[in-house]
Parts: structure tokens; sequence; C-alpha cells
């Protein structure tokens, strides 16, 4: 029987984790592309969610706001896989401050490396790799004291810098 990819499909199985699977970490779905974007956006204080292209609901964002972004590719009858990401609005300290509104970002609050062998490196900018090469750094940061020899050397392998 083939099972269809379904957004937010429940599993009445688990399996175990495969090194040479997809694992799915999901904390909510566009590309890599998307979560580059938004970790290097920023936008005037008061910006509402429909002007950024996202989340149009949100009327207002504001420092300390909470955010799930959520995109992915949804292959019909076939597959799907999201990359989600929470973010949390935070003030941005920018060269210009236009009328005195001050500026806001997003900070990336899940840290799970992205997988190398489903990246197409050549669709992605000098700017783009550098983002993901300082995001893996911080995942390596971060999740550090939490493992074991083993698990650190698997986040050095799946960390380590990518070049342009």
């Amino acid at each position: 029987m083939r099972q269809l990819s379904i957004i937010h499909h429940m599993q009445k199985t688990c399996a175990e984790f495969d090194v040479d699977s997809i694992y799915l970490f999901d904390s909510g779905a566009q590309v890599l592309k998307g979560h580059v974007a938004l970790g290097n956006a920023h936008f005037p204080n008061g910006t509402n969610g429909h002007s950024l292209d996202i989340l149009a609901r949100i009327p207002l964002w504001k420092d300390g706001l909470d955010y799930r972004h959520e995109p992915g590719y949804y292959e019909d009858g076939s597959f799907g896989i999201r990359l989600e990401n929470v973010l949390i609005v935070k003030e941005a300290n920018t060269k210009f401050n236009f009328g005195d509104k001050g500026y806001l970002s997003f900070e990336h609050v899940t840290w799970a490396p992205y997988q190398r062998k489903l990246m197409d490196l050549g669709l992605l900018i000098p700017e783009e790799i550098d983002w993901l090469n300082t995001y893996h750094s911080n995942c390596r940061e971060i999740l550090a004291p939490y493992l074991d020899d083993s698990e650190m050397a698997w986040l050095k392998k799946a960390t380590e810098p990518i070049s342009a």
C-alpha cells in the first residue's frame, strides 16, 4: 500500500532512526531559502504579517512575539517535506533607523542542522551560504553541552561549513 503525503499526517508506528534516511524534526513548511530569508530579514517596528507576505493574520509584529515558519514542498500523491522552525521577533540593531521607528528581525530558536544531501547548493547565493554556516555553527555551540561523544561527532559532520 502506497502512503500519500498529507500535511500533519499522523504515523501509527515509529521507525528507528536511520542515518541514511531523512530525519523530520517537526517543531511547523516552504524551503530552506525561506528560512534563510527570514533569518536575514529586518523590518520596521509596527510591520504587519501581510506586509512581509507571511502569516497575514498577525496584525502587528512586535518584540517577543513567537512565530512558526513552516515552509514545505508536497508532491501530490507522492511525498512531502517541511522545514519548520520556531522564531521569535526581536529588536534589530540596524545601521539606519528611518522615522525613528526601530527595526525588528527574527531569531531562530529551533536548532537542528539542515541536511546537506537535500540541498542544491547551486541555488544558494553567497549570503545564504553564510547564513547557513552561521546557523550550523550556532547549532554546534548550543547543542554541544547536551550530546555525548558519538552524537557530537555526528553533529560536527552534519554542520561542517559549506563553501560557495
